[in-house]
């Protein structure tokens, strides 16, 4: 990326936000203590979103553990008896 759409993709996302973001100067680009908070929620957001992906690739968001059910006799009898085999 080039450092004109950088530049470009920082203002408009200073102009969406409504709040500066960078502190320029002619010797330096320096985040603002509102960039500084913004950078790092981002970071938190983008570590949790990869937290999600790394669950999902594993398989480790399916059900698991040991469910326990209670009904009445009749609920079991009109409802569970039927319930086609592996459905429970």
């Amino acid at each position: 990326m080039s450092a004109a759409s950088v530049s470009r993709a920082v203002a408009a996302l200073e102009a969406q936000l409504g709040v500066q973001r960078l502190r320029r100067t002619t010797r330096s680009v320096r985040l603002t203590q509102e960039g500084v908070d913004f950078l790092a929620r981002c970071q938190a957001g983008i570590t949790e979103i990869e937290s999600a992906y790394e669950i999902a690739r594993s398989g480790q968001s399916g059900p698991r553990g040991t469910m326990t059910r209670a009904a009445r006799v009749s609920f079991h009898e009109g409802y569970i008896d039927t319930a086609p085999a592996g459905a429970l």
